[in-house]
This record gives C-alpha cells, sequence and structure tokens, in this order.
C-alpha cells in the first residue's frame, strides 16, 4: 500500500500547505457538494449576519495577497475551509457578501472586478480538493481491501482446533507484516475513512450477523493501525509534530495512546517535559504581549493532560 501522490490538477495547492492544514483537508466530509433542499434551507439571520463577515474578511485578505503575496492564499484558504463551505452551502451568501462589500466601496466597479476575482480563486481551489478528496475516498476503500485480504486465513494442513488456531496465526503474521509496511498509507484521512465505516456499520436500522462481523472486523483494523502509528512516533519535538496533524482530538489521543502503551514512562516523561515547556513559552509570548494560536494551545494542553492521566495511573490505560 502507499499514499497515494495528489493530482496534477491540485498538487501545487498541495505542496503550498503544511501538515497540519493537509491533515485539515484530508476529511472528505468537508467537500461533499450540497444537495438542493440544503441549499434553499432556512438559514437563521444571525448565523447568515456572522458568515458574512468572516466570509467578506477572507475575500478581502484574498484580494490583498494576490498582487504580491500569492503564495499565501492555499495556506490562508486551508485555515478558513469550514466557513468557505458553510457560506458555499446556502443560496446566494456568496453574492450577499460581496454586494454588501462595493456598496460601501467609491470605487465600486474596480472593487467588484477584486472580489470577482478573489472569488473565483476560492471556487477554483474547493473544486480542486472536491474532486481530489474523491479520489481519496476510492483509495481509501483500496486500502481497506487490500487489508482486509491479507486478513483472510491461509489454508493449512492441520486438522479441527489445531486448523483454526494455525490460521489465525497466520492471518495475524500478513496482518502485521502488511500494517508494518504501510504506515504512509495510514494518514489522518484514512483514520477518518476508517471510523466513518465503522459510526455507519454501528447505525444500521436492521443488523445482521454480517454486519457485526464487518463492524468488528473495522474495529480491529482501526485498533492496530492505531498501535502502529504508535509505534512510529518519533523522538522529542518530533512527536509533537505528528500529533499536531491529526485534526481531530479523538484521533490524536488514540495514536498517543498507542504510542505511550508501546513505549513506556520514561518516553511519557520526556514527551510531558517537552509540553510544559511549550505551553510555559505560549504563556511567556502572550505576557509579552505576543499572539498564540488559542487552537494550538488547546491542542498541546489536551495532549499534555493525556499524558499526564498516562503517568498519574502508573502507565497501563485500562
Amino acid at each position: 500500500i502507499t499514499n497515494p501522490s495528489p493530482t496534477s490538477q491540485t498538487i501545487r495547492t498541495i505542496d503550498a500547505l503544511d501538515h497540519h492544514q493537509l491533515a485539515r483537508l484530508s476529511s472528505s466530509e468537508l467537500f461533499h457538494a450540497p444537495i438542493r433542499n440544503e441549499r434553499n434551507a432556512e438559514v437563521p439571520i444571525e448565523v447568515k449576519t456572522e458568515l458574512k463577515a468572516k466570509f467578506g474578511t477572507i475575500l478581502s485578505e484574498v484580494t490583498d495577497s494576490m498582487s504580491d503575496k500569492s503564495e499565501n492564499i492555499p495556506g490562508l484558504l486551508a485555515q478558513n475551509i469550514e466557513t468557505i463551505m458553510q457560506v458555499l452551502t446556502i443560496q446566494d451568501l456568496m453574492e450577499e457578501t460581496i454586494a454588501e462589500d462595493i456598496a460601501n466601496d467609491e470605487t465600486s466597479q474596480d472593487r467588484l472586478e477584486q472580489l470577482s476575482e478573489a472569488a473565483n480563486v476560492i471556487i477554483t481551489f474547493v473544486e480542486a480538493f472536491v474532486d481530489e478528496t474523491k479520489t481519496m475516498d476510492n483509495v481509501y476503500k483500496e486500502i481497506l481491501g487490500t487489508i482486509f485480504r491479507s486478513m483472510s486465513p491461509r489454508q493449512t494442513e492441520s486438522k479441527g482446533s489445531d486448523k483454526q488456531s494455525a490460521e489465525k496465526v497466520a492471518m495475524e503474521e500478513q496482518l502485521d507484516s502488511l500494517l508494518a509496511s504501510s504506515k504512509e498509507a495510514f494518514t489522518p484521512g484514512f483514520l477518518r475513512h476508517v471510523e466513518g465505516e465503522c459510526e455507519r456499520l454501528s447505525n444500521v436500522k436492521e443488523s445482521t450477523d454480517e454486519t457485526m462481523r464487518m463492524l468488528s472486523l473495522m474495529r480491529l483494523i482501526q485498533t492496530r493501525v492505531l498501535e502502529e502509528l504508535g509505534k512510529g512516533l518519533g523522538d522529542g519535538a518530533v512527536v509533537l509534530g505528528q500529533l499536531l496533524g491529526y485534526e481531530s482530538e479523538a484521533e490524536r489521543l488514540a495514536v498517543l495512546d498507542a504510542g505511550l502503551a508501546v513505549r513506556g514512562i520514561a518516553f511519557a516523561r520526556e514527551l510531558l517535559e517537552l509540553t510544559s515547556e511549550a505551553l510555559d513559552g505560549f504563556e511567556a509570548v502572550k505576557r509579552e504581549g505576543g499572539q498564540v494560536d488559542s487552537d494550538l494551545v488547546k491542542m498541546v494542553k489536551s495532549i499534555s493532560d493525556r499524558i499526564q492521566h498516562f503517568l498519574d495511573i502508573g502507565g497501563v490505560f485500562q
């Protein structure tokens, strides 16, 4: 299994994003095009007002960056992708935002051209990633198919319970080998895809024995992938960078738990010291009047608390 290369349509945009931003974009649920009813659904006026204000700021920032800072645009759009997608799912909201902007500008024609160009850049960015995430969804299904095939029991010459035991051992060995050689494919997006499949199977109204068996296998795959990712955690500050690449807190902490379970108390203490230093550094920046990303602080604090919990319970998760 390999982590596929981006399509030619989006490679320049993807190359411009850092690891954390890519993790934000790898969740395909953000990029499903709205259906007609969603586009025409009644939206509370306060929600629309807030979205227009946020989107107006994004449009202005894109416009300001287009002349000499165009390399900043992909990162800007990635950071605001949730707002952009919400705006695009509400009928005429983007057009209303532009109309209100130019109504307060004396050079309205020039401003309209600038905002229209910025809007086209935004739409092109989103369309490219919609196409990309559709491709990735198919790739994730292929990865799961490969894992399922590796779990198919080999035929042995043993009989009865000995045969079942031998087949189980062979299956586990095949799975271990595949997972160890395929870590690059296990991106945050893939983990989200597996979790989505687990939720889908859990919510089946009339579940059958086959449904429950599939759910059990999906949970097994999820657990084993997380264990493999935990083994692959680096040392020191490298670990924080790896963990912060997971947008979902549940995924981030699951990989951390697996890493702590494999690496033990000494590793946990080292990592706790690093997170404490990072949090102290954030506080120092704020005391000096600097700006600190509140989401980043929250993520590091969550990681630090989880490590402390691991140490408090003696290094063994229940």
